[in-house]
């Protein structure tokens, strides 16, 4: 328990603000950065936009600072313009930037060459964890640049937290390695997080190790469009990794004292709910070392996006499943089962697509179920051939089973579409066909929203369409500003096929900002919208 004096303290406690920067002129911003020894001017290069001008003279101002900027921006060519200044006066050796796959390696690699930056690096995004560490001794000097999951393997060892019986095999879980990670940060400078969310998680072994790295860092920068939700408890996380609780207090404990109600809870001891109060002295804290922009900040007005709600309507046999699924959810958590509520959603959003997943009685294999009419597939194909010709569209999806039902289904009709899911071989040659080859001869992309939703810039088509939508919502709002941003030229269209009340509760989460999930544990009528339950009997 915090001491209600050291909270005061907290929250009274004196920062600086940096929303004054954003009313500087170019001239202004130009004069600041050529006494800082930065060079505003470079004929070879796109002018710096206003935005960028100010995060960067921050980031020369505050080598640990962080940009919470909307995509489409230019936070990539913020953080290569610091490093390149850090490169030539010799602060910068070693620096490792952090994105969330392979894609988006790939594509800071492509941003390299873009903005003409000669610093030596190296992506390690897909190869294995002793090719990534001979990649970085090859490299020497320079920056790396590697993936979540492949920066966890590299800095964690095996351990086993239990004995093996002859019942049941020993459990292993991953901890940080503290001779690897060391080594490593002996000798590193920089540190960035792109899309810093993924280190969000203050228990995660990611943060852990993280944590560690960057304690000695000259520069960290962490970059996110969206930092959080409704819940700002990632934002702490994320924060302390760039100023080590400069801004936000340097224990999570005290932050949730000054910002969050106690309560006890469903599934856990306790449950902190954020005061909603608190939300302009969180912003006003926030300033101390990091700085928002929205796109209207930046004073870019992109086309219109209308949204557009599809209402299915399933077959009578396919709705009998549903209702049966939704009943277990139900009793599942009057018996605070999560995982039985965990299976009865997904069950209930599989119905939703048109399948049913199931484990095989033989092999005990996982299998699926194919129901025989899917009108929420026919519907999407329907819109896509009414499409104008010159148009293309992005399509996300949860399963994979829906991935290939979409894929096959516009093949059938003539419509040729990428598909980029765990299983794509050459994300660059869709990426290539979908940005050049013509609409008749490549219409679009139908992407799992993990793969693409943080990491491709696909405004090259102005139909978004969600057969399956992300349930979070930091998760629904990148995928978004895949399309709707800088560089859209056309008026958008979003679609979203809702057949059942799970469909369109998780958009009603959305547009709040609320934590589906939670409120499903907490009460299912209430979060799917349906009549309180009715007690049971004692």
């Amino acid at each position: 328990m915090i001491h209600p004096k050291a909270v005061k303290l907290f929250l009274k406690q004196q920062r600086d603000s940096h929303a004054w920067m954003k009313k500087l002129t170019n001239k202004q911003l130009d004069r600041a950065l050529e006494e800082q020894g930065f060079k505003v001017a470079d004929p070879t290069k796109k002018p710096l936009r206003k935005q960028q001008k100010v995060c960067i003279l921050l980031g020369l101002a505050y080598p640990r600072f962080s940009f919470w900027l909307d995509m489409g921006l230019g936070k990539t060519r913020i953080v290569l313009e610091l490093m390149n200044h850090y490169w030539r006066l010799g602060l910068l050796k070693r620096g490792l930037i952090l994105c969330i796959s392979d894609e988006a390696v790939d594509e800071w690699e492509k941003q390299f060459r873009k903005w003409g930056v000669k610093i030596p690096h190296v992506g390690i995004g897909n190869s294995a964890t002793v090719e990534k560490w001979q990649h970085v001794a090859e490299l020497g000097a320079g920056l790396i640049i590697a993936t979540y999951a492949g920066f966890n393997h590299m800095f964690a060892s095996r351990q086993k937290t239990t004995k093996r019986t002859k019942r049941r095999k020993a459990k292993v879980k991953m901890s940080p390695d503290a001779k690897k990670i060391k080594a490593f940060a002996a000798n590193l400078d920089a540190f960035v997080m792109d899309e810093s969310v993924h280190l969000g998680n203050y228990k995660g072994l990611g943060f852990r190790i993280a944590k560690k790295l960057s304690a000695k860092c000259y520069s960290v920068h962490a970059l996110a469009g969206v930092p959080f939700g409704l819940d700002p408890t990632l934002i702490w996380s994320q924060q302390f990794l760039v100023d080590r609780g400069e801004t936000l207090g340097p224990t999570l404990g005290l932050f949730r004292g000054g910002f969050f109600e106690e309560k006890a809870g469903h599934f856990t001891m306790f449950e902190y709910k954020f005061k909603k109060e608190m939300e302009p002295v969180l912003h006003e804290i926030l300033q101390h070392r990091s700085i928002t922009y929205s796109t209207e900040d930046a004073g870019i007005e992109l086309p219109p996006v209308t949204p557009i709600v599809r209402s299915i309507r399933l077959p009578p046999e396919t709705m009998a499943l549903y209702e049966k699924a939704l009943e277990q959810l139900k009793q599942a958590a009057i018996r605070h089962n999560r995982r039985q509520m965990e299976n009865s959603f997904l069950r209930m959003r599989q119905l939703s697509s048109g399948f049913i997943g199931y484990a095989d009685d033989e092999t005990g294999a996982k299998a699926q179920l194919i129901l025989p009419q899917n009108p929420k597939l026919d519907d999407f194909v329907n819109n896509i051939e009414d499409m104008p010709y010159d148009c293309k569209f992005v399509c996300f999806y949860e399963f994979t089973v829906s991935g290939r039902a979409l894929v096959e289904a516009l093949a059938k009709r003539g419509i040729t579409a990428g598909w980029v899911w765990s299983g794509t071989k050459d994300v660059k040659k869709v990426r290539r066909l979908f940005d050049d080859a013509p609409p008749k001869k490549f219409k679009g992309i139908i992407g799992n929203w993990r793969k693409i939703a943080e990491s491709l810039n696909l405004q090259r088509a102005n139909y978004t369409h969600y057969f399956e939508s992300p349930v979070g919502v930091i998760a629904r709002r990148q995928s978004e500003k895949r399309t709707d941003r800088l560089g859209q030229e056309r008026p958008g269209f979003r679609f979203d096929y809702c057949a059942t009340s799970a469909d369109r509760r998780i958009l009603q989460f959305h547009k709040s900002g609320a934590d589906f999930f939670k409120a499903l544990f907490r009460d299912p009528d209430e979060a799917l919208g349906e009549q309180p339950r009715r007690k049971l009997a004692a």
